[in-house]
């Protein structure tokens, strides 16, 4: 609620306090108090210590009462009252300046709201001291315009309560860009702190970016904290507190607490590219700085969870005197090459100038010295858990010296401890997979270290016993997720559940933590409830965004042969003809745009595929299930130091040379009853070791034929490839590459590619008029069961991936880019999943349902629509000068959930046109489909109609400075088909929808593209789309997306998408299935449901946690 200022100051210097319930999140412990001993020698007690146990759910501001003081560093006035954004005061000194000191805020607190522009040191308070907010009447500083658009040049804060930094950049040269001091409930989310280092971090003068010192109740949300010589973050004697979804990088160390610091949680985070250490538990602290009760541990009660570590030259995960600290489902990636990858040691422990306060910390119970003079104290760890973590070393990527250290047992020269302290007192390492080295890379145990055989949690057999060390290479992708087909699904050392710590017991009357070791979901969100589907590391076993269940195995009854059509027929052989492309079109509302440069419950899903679907199933957003295969014969192909001959190929050091060799042993024009896995070590096959032309083989879902990378994606490289007539051929993580295209199959039934990488050779662009051989990086015709996962196609003039009359399919997880169309579906294809990929740098459009097609390429019974039953979910668009998606000619096509930025800069955001069909040259095979049923020529050209397409609660963000050359839409008016099979007027926006978008595209008076006062596109008698439709259920240039720009997800988990309450939910089903118009042929139905359960990382969405586009907040 807010209030005029002077009502707030009138509250204020009254003191009456009110009681405010939080609305959600951690709730705070009744009665909590805590007595803490500063250097100083000075008490914080009572109410003003108070703070909730870290739970991993983002802290809960509740309901409170603020008064609104606007400031404005380029327009405002120090003179102007700052109660509105036109009266805005100029300077955040003035601002402070209105904030009483020394006295609580009980009913009525502040929030700056700070204008887009710098605030320089003489713009800002020198010491922001003494403002004791509270619950219910906090101090929020945040950026009005959103993140990212205010700075500020450094804050040195001192005893403040309940202040609240949102979207806030702070910056500076020295130390510290943000540092605060004995700070009660302090929350930085959506904040940027940056340590200016123009020559890097190692020669920088800011030794810590983020600087916290005797804190209670630290709260770090989706920020970002680099650059320091010393540390990005620092946090010294904080209790209670959390850092989630952050991104920490650039420093000497990038994060630590120590100190004392107790009862934090650690979640969810990107940290990299740091010298000494990732994330540590401890590092070694002065008694004198210390708080009671908390003075004998280093850390206590710390959960380490769900973070993704990397490049770090030193260990990504540390523990320096540690009671009760939790390491649990971290993936460390390159780490520890000047080390190890995981480090165990004591915490030092000095008096650093304050002999008194150490004396003083003594007597209360600390560990330490007494004085500046006598030796550190080595501090031990009791009770940390290294847990289901993934370290993955690439090869020849290594740590250093070993795989973990652990310290052995060593003088504590300290007689409250002993004369022996140990750092692996109830050490435990289980289900943890490392890959890191070769094999025999040392553990790092010995006689003279921790772990000793004598230690019952913790010894070299145990480690390798319940550990995965260098036995099972992980298979991730790029961005060191699990791959599909990782094998990383139910690993019978994952620990499950994870066990809980025992009876506290940390001594001095230390508060208890929290005993209880949970991590419930991923990194992204998604449950890890499901074993077969958990996995070490930060993220679970990937899925696609429509949850459904996947279909049980299916044996594909014998295939008639076939016989192969001479090119003649043009079915659309390589090297490629002519292909019909439609014109370009435009509703009347728009202008041409310029030329082409080259030219979580689901609906139950039936267990088995419907009969009328034969061999084939609809997609489920399962992946392909290869399942356990008996029977197969094993060829193995060394590109390097392999020899053909008869007698070679059955093992590694036996191998083949060419793979011409190796496909010629596979037997040609029969059904295969024994399948054939094709081993290819690392190594680069050229043209003349590959077959020319890979025709006719017949595996079969028993028994398939499978080409796998031995080693790995990115260890293989193939020249081009073209396919006919093949089935159940499975690519695995291969690499193909050509300056022609590059991969090509037709009447392929049941393709599998996995992590394959196909990429066009484009030395001067895809776009330039001499620079691409490449026309099509993927083309696929007339085939059948296409199952793509992980891929990556890039570089073609035409298209990345483009799929002519195929059926029963999805695109899961891929990449698609440097095109001028990115992917599109058409020529009749139906029943696809294209689910939770990514799209950027093309032309004319990212993704197309439909498009425009030879009607002698399609099969029947798909010879009407270009496209059905497509369902495009959860997808990243971006960098696309033309639309981000569109629908040519559809039936029951889905577009929902997707996040478009940069898109349309030469035409328009999303297009809605009537397909193109045309008769290429086979005038008879034309005729014959037309005699079928089919809408389709002998000569000219035929408009195909969409029906049933729904563009739904997408997130459409170009940012200032970027929009649409004409307008949001472009949407084709009514019109004759030109074909006596459609007689009459026919429709581009037949039951289109387009509804629960958020769009944020040029000004207000950035045109539609329909037409508001007739009957045209979208006009004023269609009753599923009209101007006014468009307008009241879809929030066009009224809702500025909060996307975080390096994830594109939502910035806070109560921004502007999060909190948007339009969203069309559930989606409702498509009606029955009428997909055959008579007299054309009966089409077997699609899926009617539109149910989207997750986002694009697998997380659920919920009523709870909801929003337009791929991504769900953190």
């Amino acid at each position: 609620m807010w209030v005029p200022t002077l009502v707030c100051l009138l509250a204020t210097l009254g003191g009456s306090a009110q009681v405010v319930t939080a609305s959600k999140g951690t709730a705070y412990p009744a009665g909590f108090a805590a007595v803490r001993l500063s250097r100083a020698g000075r008490e914080l007690t009572g109410a003003a210590a108070a703070a909730p146990l870290p739970t991993g759910k983002p802290f809960a501001l509740g309901a409170y009462t603020v008064s609104d003081i606007w400031v404005s560093p380029n327009t405002g006035n120090d003179a102007n009252s700052g109660t509105s954004r036109a009266a805005a005061k100029r300077t955040l000194t003035a601002a402070w300046s209105l904030i009483p000191a020394g006295a609580r805020l009980s009913s009525c607190g502040f929030r700056l709201r700070l204008t887009a522009g710098r605030f320089t040191e003489a713009m800002r308070p020198s010491y922001w001291e003494r403002r004791w907010g509270s619950q219910a009447a906090p101090i929020i500083i945040e950026a009005a315009d959103g993140p990212g658009t205010v700075a500020i040049d450094g804050v040195n804060m001192f005893d403040c309560r309940h202040v609240y930094f949102i979207g806030v950049k702070f910056q500076l040269r020295g130390d510290h860009p943000f540092h605060c001091e004995r700070c009660v409930n302090l929350l930085l989310r959506n904040v940027t702190i940056a340590g200016i280092c123009p020559a890097g971090y190692r020669d920088c003068g800011v030794q810590e970016a983020a600087k916290i010192n005797q804190g209670t109740g630290i709260w770090v949300e989706n920020s970002e904290i680099y650059n320091g010589w010393n540390a990005a973050f620092d946090c010294m004697t904080c209790q209670y507190g959390h850092v989630l979804n952050s991104r920490i990088h650039s420093a000497g160390w990038c994060a630590f607490v120590k100190g004392g610091s107790a009862y934090w949680r650690i979640e969810g985070n990107e940290v990299h590219d740091c010298l000494t250490s990732g994330i540590s538990a401890g590092q070694g602290s002065g008694l004198d700085f210390m708080v009671t009760p908390w003075l004998q541990w280093d850390v206590y009660d710390l959960k380490v969870v769900n973070n993704y570590v990397h490049d770090v030259a030193g260990a990504g995960l540390g523990v320096w005197g540690c009671y009760d600290c939790l390491f649990a489902y971290n993936t460390l990636v390159r780490v520890g090459s000047s080390s190890h990858t995981i480090e165990v040691n004591f915490g030092p422990r000095s008096c650093d100038g304050n002999d008194t306060a150490c004396t003083a910390a003594l007597a209360a119970g600390g560990w330490g010295p007494s004085s500046t003079s006598a030796a550190a104290v080595n501090i031990p760890n009791r009770n940390v858990y290294f847990l289901n973590n993934l370290v993955f070393n690439p090869a020849p990527y290594q740590s250093q010296w070993q795989h973990i250290q652990v310290k052995g047992p060593t003088a504590s020269n300290s007689p409250r401890l002993g004369p022996t302290v140990h750092a692996d007192l109830n050490l435990v390492f289980r289900g943890n997979l490392l890959w890191n080295g070769p094999a025999d890379h040392p553990l790092g145990l010995g006689d003279t270290t921790g772990c000793r055989n004598s230690n019952p949690t913790c010894n070299e057999a145990l480690i390798r016993s319940q550990n995965y060390v260098n036995t099972r290479r992980p298979v991730l992708t790029p961005s060191f997720r699990p791959a599909l087909g990782n094998g990383l699904g139910g690993l019978p050392l994952l620990v499950r559940p994870l066990p809980a710590f025992s009876a506290w017991a940390a001594g001095n009357s230390a508060p208890a933590g929290t005993l209880a070791n949970i991590v419930a979901a991923d990194k992204s969100g998604a449950s890890r409830a499901v074993a077969a589907t958990d996995a070490p590391g930060a993220w679970i076993l990937p899925r696609s965004g429509l949850a459904m269940p996947a279909p049980p195995p299916v044996r594909r009854p014998p295939p008639t042969p076939v016989k192969r059509p001479p090119p003649s027929l043009g079915q659309e052989h390589l090297p490629p003809g002519p292909r019909a492309r439609p014109p370009p079109h435009h509703s009347p509302t728009s202008r041409p745009p310029p030329p082409k440069a080259v030219l979580h419950p689901p609906p139950p899903v039936s267990p088995s595929p419907p009969a009328s679907h034969g061999a084939f199933w609809l997609p489920t957003g399962e992946p392909f299930a290869i399942g356990s295969l008996t029977g197969m014969n094993h060829l193995w192909v060394d590109p390097v130091g392999g020899a053909d001959g008869a007698g070679r190929g059955g093992s590694r050091s036996n191998a083949l040379r060419t793979l011409a060799a190796a496909w010629q042993r596979v037997p040609m024009r029969q059904q295969l009853t024994g399948g054939w896995h094709i081993h290819i070590t690392p190594g680069a096959l050229t043209a003349a070791q590959m077959p020319n032309y890979w025709e006719s083989r017949w595996g079969t879902r028993a028994a398939p034929i499978i080409i796998e990378a031995a080693d790995g994606p990115g260890t293989v490289t193939l020249a081009s490839m073209n396919v006919y007539d093949v089935r159940h051929l499975y690519l695995l993580s291969l690499t193909l590459q050509s300056a022609g295209d590059v991969f090509h199959c037709e009447k392929c039934v049941h393709l599998l590619l996995r992590n394959v990488t196909a990429k066009g050779l484009c030395p001067g662009g895809y776009s330039s008029d001499d620079g691409c051989g490449v026309q099509e990086t993927v083309k696929l015709n007339q085939c059948q069961g296409v199952w793509v996962e992980g891929l990556r196609a890039s570089g073609a003039w035409d298209n990345s991936f483009d799929c002519v009359a195929c059926q029963y399919g999805h695109i899961l997880n891929s990449r698609f880019s440097a095109s001028e169309w990115g992917l599109y579906l058409k020529g009749g294809s139906a029943y696809f999943l294209v689910a939770g990929n990514e799209f950027s740098n093309g032309g004319t459009t990212a993704f197309a349902a439909g498009q425009g097609t030879g009607f002698e390429f399609m099969t029947a019974p798909w010879i009407q629509y270009e496209a059905y039953d497509i369902k495009f979910v959860n997808n990243i668009i971006q960098n696309i000068t033309g639309a981000g998606f569109g629908s040519w000619g559809c039936y029951n096509c889905l577009f929902a959930y997707n996040t478009l930025t940069r898109v349309g800069s030469r035409s328009h955001l999303i297009e809605v046109l009537f397909g193109s069909r045309s008769c290429d040259g086979d005038t008879q095979r034309c005729a014959a489909n037309h005699a079928a049923g089919g809408w389709g020529p002998t000569s000219g050209e035929v408009a195909i109609p969409n029906k049933n397409v729904y563009i739904v609660n997408n997130v459409i963000y170009n940012p200032p400075g970027f929009k649409s050359q004409w307008q949001h839409f472009s949407i084709d008016g009514p019109r004759s088909s030109g074909d006596p099979s459609l007689p009459g007027t026919q429709r581009a926006d037949d039951n289109l929808v387009i509804r629960g978008n958020v769009i944020w595209n040029g000004g207000p008076d950035m045109p539609l593209g329909v037409d508001e006062s007739g009957s045209g596109a979208c006009g004023v008698t269609n009753p599923t789309c009209n101007a006014v439709q468009l307008r009241s259920q879809n929030a066009i240039n009224s809702i500025m997306p909060d996307l975080n720009p390096a994830t594109w997800r939502p910035a806070g988990h109560a921004g502007a998408l999060a909190s948007y309450s339009e969203l069309w939910d559930p989606i409702p089903a498509f009606g029955a299935w009428a997909a055959a118009v008579p007299p054309g042929p009966a089409v077997p139905p699609g899926r009617l449901a539109n149910a989207v359960g997750a986002d694009k990382e697998g997380a659920a969405r919920t009523a709870q946690r909801h929003a337009p586009g791929a991504l769900l907040p953190p």
